[in-house]
């Protein structure tokens, strides 16, 4: 039977990562410098109107891919044989680059938008780089791994796959985007890349 769809494949991840963020990024983030705790909602794509984040911030997961070859070389190509009666999976390591926007809006000229938005930036980045990190005990985690869960599936099972960091361009880049039609609108951007064992289903 052909493969139909990709169980772990890139919706999946983003997915996954969405789900991940949710589950084990404090929300709301209590910080005693600023006057109430801030919370947020994570999101697959960028706000579309500015009412979206009148009254809280967001952060959107965005995927805008990454050029890579087709999986026909002996070394992109991933084989699982599990026994029976579960059916063999064919794949390849995957790869894209996230764009992860945390969006906030300057209410007042005295408010502390920017403050809030890098706040919860701190708080992925950190969770982030800890995530399937043992402690000292080995047995429990810094942060848990990020799971690739199955969309597949009725329940959204988690797979025995792992979204891993990019070492060599953890956070590609980060900066403000400003907005020229909406000054009061805060958005800081970060690019960052990701790769996982991509099988598919059928």
């Amino acid at each position: 039977m052909p493969a139909t769809t990709l169980e772990t494949g890139q919706t999946a991840a983003q997915a996954s990562l969405i789900r991940w963020l949710t589950d084990n990024v404090p929300n709301p983030i209590t910080v005693p410098i600023l006057a109430t705790p801030v919370a947020y909602e994570v999101q697959a794509n960028r706000p579309l109107q500015v009412t979206d984040f009148d009254s809280k911030q967001v952060v959107s997961v965005n995927d805008i891919g990454l050029v890579q070859p087709a999986a026909d070389d002996l070394f992109d190509t991933l084989t699982y044989a599990p026994g029976d009666p579960e059916p063999a999976k064919r794949g390849r390591f995957a790869s894209t680059v996230l764009e992860i926007i945390i969006w906030g809006h300057q209410r007042t000229p005295e408010d502390d938008a920017q403050a809030r938005i890098l706040f919860i930036r701190d708080a992925i980045k950190a969770n982030y780089l800890l995530a399937g990190q043992l402690k000292e005990d080995g047995v429990t985690y810094w942060a848990p791994p990020i799971q690739i869960l199955d969309y597949t599936q009725g329940g959204t099972p988690a797979t025995a796959n792992l979204i891993h960091r990019d070492r060599s361009g953890l956070w590609m880049t980060e900066n403000w985007l400003p907005n020229d039609e909406h000054p009061e609108i805060r958005a800081w951007r970060m690019l960052l890349r990701i790769h996982w064992p991509e099988f598919w289903a059928s």
